[in-house]
């Protein structure tokens, strides 16, 4: 099997195991917090998982900084999906932190959140403090909170310092080179 569909109902204790030889995982509902903290756990030491989508649970910055301290620890995923999840500056500025020490992370999808220029910021000062960061597509789109001016100048910032980083901050409809863009 290479992926698995997990709904909330599991046993804390039994997501290690589940979670052993699978590739990808999806959360098809939204956690308790305990629950978060226990899939979070459970993800820290899984060699084996390459990609989560935690999305349209409603986690927001709490389930943001769990995931993100799991990415400290978990060196082996590359592609987060954690769009539609009411994540803020404080969520944003997690994932930075966790952007400046993970050495395989190629994929942070994080759109339909709420971040603000202030967590985008946070977001790149991760990936500056690690210069040989492997991240490829950090997508920001349609979070509101994110202005045309400012979309357009983290993006041209994002070029600057890191030519192959592809960053999606568009609101909808998007255009339509973006549209075809590679999703997480």
């Amino acid at each position: 099997m290479s992926a698995v569909i997990l709904a909330t109902d599991f046993m804390p204790a039994c997501l290690p195991l589940l979670f052993e030889k699978q590739r990808s995982c999806a959360l098809t509902e939204r956690p308790s917090d305990f629950k978060v903290k226990a899939i979070a756990e459970g993800l820290k030491h899984n060699v084996a998982l390459r990609g989560i989508t935690l999305s349209r649970c409603g986690l927001g910055d709490a389930g943001a900084r769990e995931i993100a301290e799991m990415l400290k620890v978990n060196k082996h995923l590359t592609t987060i999906g954690f769009w539609s999840n009411e994540v803020g500056d404080q969520g944003a500025a997690y994932f930075g932190e966790a952007l400046a020490v993970h050495p395989s992370l190629t994929k942070l999808d994080l759109d339909y959140n709420y971040i603000t220029p202030q967590g985008a910021k946070d977001l790149g000062a991760g990936m500056n403090e690690n210069p040989d960061h492997p991240l490829r597509l950090l997508s920001l789109a349609a979070n509101p909170k994110l202005s045309e001016p400012w979309q357009r100048k983290i993006f041209e910032l994002a070029l600057e310092s890191d030519p192959g980083l592809t960053i999606i901050c568009c609101t909808p409809p998007p255009p339509k080179e973006v549209a075809n863009a590679p999703r997480c």
